[in-house]
C-alpha cells in the first residue's frame, strides 16, 4: 500500500563531509515526505524566497549562481547524508517559489558522481545533472493547472519509487 504524501513544514538540515575537516550542511525550507516503513522519506524539497533577485536582459526572473548552488548543495547533502531517506536513490526534486512563481528541479546524482565527487578533483568525466521547468505564475490559472499536473506527477513518481526499488530510473519528465 502506498503512503500519502505530507506536507513537511519545518526544515531539514542535511550534513556530509567531504575531508577530514571540510563539512557541508544545507537547510532546506520545507518538503513533501511519504512514510515507508515506519519513517517518513523525502519526495521533494521546497526552498522559498522572497523576491527575485536577477532578471535577464529580456526582464524574465532567473536564478541566481548563488540560490542554484544553494539548491546543488541541499541536493547533494541529501544524497549523501546517510540519516537522510529519500524516496529515490539518484533522484532529488526541489520546488523553488519566489513570491507567486513556482519552478521544479531535479537533480539527479548517480552513484559514478558521487563516487567521483567524492575521490577526485576536477576534471570528472561524470557531472551532476540538473533539469527543470520554466517559471509558473501562480497568478496565471493556466500555470496553476501545470503547477497542479507537476505535483500529480510528482506524487505518481513517488508511488512508483515507493512500491518499486527506488533507483530513480524511470521516464519521468519535467518538461514545462
Amino acid at each position: 500500500m502506498v503512503s500519502p504524501v505530507h506536507f513537511r513544514d519545518e526544515r531539514l538540515t542535511s550534513s556530509f563531509s567531504y575531508s577530514p575537516k571540510k563539512q557541508v550542511q544545507a537547510t532546506d525550507d520545507g518538503g513533501l515526505q511519504v512514510c515507508r516503513d515506519s519513517e517518513f522519506v523525502q519526495v521533494a524539497m521546497l526552498e522559498g524566497k522572497r523576491a527575485f533577485q536577477q532578471f535577464s536582459i529580456q526582464g524574465k526572473p532567473t536564478v541566481p549562481d548563488k540560490t542554484l548552488g544553494q539548491l546543488v548543495g541541499q541536493a547533494l547533502a541529501q544524497r549523501l547524508d546517510r540519516s537522510t531517506g529519500t524516496i529515490s536513490q539518484t533522484d532529488r526534486i526541489t520546488i523553488l517559489a519566489v513570491a507567486h512563481y513556482v519552478k521544479f528541479f531535479n537533480f539527479r546524482t548517480t552513484s559514478e558522481f558521487i563516487k567521483e565527487y567524492e575521490t577526485k578533483p576536477l576534471p570528472a568525466t561524470h557531472y551532476l545533472r540538473v533539469s527543470s521547468t520554466h517559471w509558473f505564475d501562480l497568478a496565471a490559472i493556466e500555470d496553476r493547472k501545470r503547477v497542479v499536473k507537476h505535483i500529480l506527477a510528482m506524487l505518481a513518481w513517488a508511488g512508483k519509487q515507493q512500491g518499486g526499488d527506488g533507483d530513480g530510473d524511470g521516464d519521468e519528465s519535467m518538461e514545462g
